[in-house]
């Protein structure tokens, strides 16, 4: 459910590729996500105010995020610890 519907995916295991796939009439959902290596947390939050279909902004704790085809390409410090994502979708 995590890849088809809230499109979150982990490569190399400290990249998160966010791409989500949710109805137009969601304003957006929550995640609090734990990545594999079980000490690094994330808050997901994806903000979906217009009804749009693929991602137009991207934030790691305040600061501007990579994106790529609709794509969040998150890639998280080397440390573990609890980090803030913001996506908007448009």
């Amino acid at each position: 459910a995590l890849e088809s519907v809230l499109g979150l995916r982990v490569e190399a295991g400290r990249t998160l590729l966010i791409r989500p796939c949710i109805p137009n009439d969601w304003p957006g959902f929550r995640i609090l996500y734990r990545l594999p290596d079980g000490t690094t947390r994330c808050d997901i939050r994806v903000a979906n105010p217009h009804g749009g279909v693929e991602v137009v902004a991207a934030r790691l704790d305040g600061q501007a995020a990579a994106l790529s085809a609709g794509t969040a390409r998150i890639l998280l410090p080397t440390s573990s610890g609890f980090y803030s994502i913001e996506i908007e979708m448009g």
